[in-house]
């Protein structure tokens, strides 16, 4: 998974193996790192 916010030239990249499910506090960090709010995140899903 790559995050990533216009106008904001950092990617977060997040490793997925498996199939397995990404950890809560993992994709919060992502999320905060990105410059995203996690209303932001979601709706870009």
């Amino acid at each position: 998974m790559v995050l990533a916010k216009e106008g904001v030239r950092e990617l977060i990249v997040i490793p997925v193996h498996g199939g397995r499910s990404v950890k809560r506090g993992l994709l919060l960090a992502a999320i905060r790192t990105a410059g995203l709010t996690t209303d932001e995140f979601r709706a870009l899903l």
